[in-house]
């Protein structure tokens, strides 16, 4: 939904905003719900709790109807509020990473997650949540065709995706308009396959990681605690006892060993499937996950730093893994991973 106004094109959300909208608040309130309906059926705390939902989903609609943004020839300009207005403007120059977020049910529905991100820090400037692909697209591409021109000239409208061709890299005819953007070349730098994800799941060991959480959780809870000295010794000193508790110790072990491996694998692969890092003009292209699926893009002038790491288990295999830094940030823990943060496993 879109109309045209003096400062520029104004733009709302996609209608299955308010689906992820109201799904959160589901979400949220799942669980208290659980209690009250086990707990205080029949109570004044079932009207609260419908009258805490009716609220939220209101300010859900306001929120969704409220919140506009408008592509000006400058900045992005955000509007949000009825009563109170908000309106934030953000230069095109300013930004640098425009990345797209998916989950599997948002890829079934053909809409995205847009967060935009500046030099000021790891957290988003903004987030546009959510816009259909098709405009996710169009609005990166304006964004940085716009960063790429003089501040004096219009900002173009991409309202098609990018032709890719053969004579991109050609020179302009003379008879051309100048206010027509060049197509950008795009070249695929890296794709992993899945072989190559399990690699990387074999020498992450993040399944490692979960079993040593769940010895510090049983420790805590003192699960151990009744395996005194006594019991130990006469478990060993006893032959008719003690084989058959060896044996089962030791499948147990197997089977967690397997159970952890296979955790380690589908870490990657889940964060990882389909990778694939491309070259698109002067900018860097990811694209990956399962859930969730990430587009994110990475200016090659803001990458500060390339680590380039190698342990025991990285010889072994034939791969090495490299860590790019960019200005502005140093990584998060988010399990949405960052564009400052993507680590490369290849050879």
């Amino acid at each position: 939904m879109a109309c045209e106004t003096a400062a520029g094109t104004v733009h709302r959300r996609h209608p299955a905003t308010l689906l992820f909208m109201i799904g959160g608040t589901v979400r949220s309130l799942l669980i208290p719900a659980v209690l009250v309906l086990v707990f205080a059926r029949g109570t004044s705390w079932e009207y609260g709790l419908l009258a805490l939902a009716g609220y939220s989903i209101l300010h859900h609609l306001i929120s969704y109807w409220s919140l506009r943004y408008i592509l000006s020839p400058t900045d992005l300009v955000i509007r949000e509020g009825i009563f109170f207005c908000n309106e934030r403007h953000i230069p095109y120059d300013r930004i640098h990473n425009v990345d797209l977020v998916q989950n599997p049910l948002q890829r079934l529905l053909g809409v995205a997650e847009v967060r935009l991100q500046t030099a000021s820090g790891d957290e988003p400037e903004a987030v546009l949540s959510v816009l259909s692909v098709a405009v996710a697209e169009q609005l990166r591409e304006n964004i940085f065709i716009r960063r790429q021109e003089s501040p004096g000239e219009p900002l173009a409208q991409a309202v098609e995706p990018l032709p890719v061709t053969p004579e991109a890299s050609e020179p302009a005819a003379s008879n051309s308009v100048a206010s027509t953007p060049t197509p950008v070349s795009h070249r695929v730098l890296l794709k992993l396959p899945v072989g190559e994800l399990v690699r990387l799941g074999l020498i992450s060991c993040r399944g490692f990681v979960m079993f040593a959480a769940f010895l510090g959780v049983a420790s805590e809870f003192d699960v151990f605690g009744r395996f005194n000295e006594q019991e130990l010794v006469q478990a060993v000193t006893s032959v008719e006892d003690w084989a058959p508790s060896l044996a089962a110790l030791a499948a147990l072990v197997f089977v967690a060993l397997v159970v952890f491996i296979l955790l380690s694998i589908a870490w990657p692969i889940l964060r990882f499937y389909d990778y694939e890092l491309a070259r698109r003009g002067d900018d860097l292209r990811i694209r990956c996950g399962f859930w969730p699926r990430i587009s994110a893009t990475v200016p090659r002038h803001r990458i500060q730093l390339l680590t380039i790491r190698e342990t025991i288990i990285h010889r072994l295999l034939g791969r090495v893994s490299i860590r790019g830094e960019t200005a502005g940030g140093t990584g998060s823990s988010s399990p949405v991973p960052p564009a400052v943060s993507t680590r490369i496993d290849t050879r």
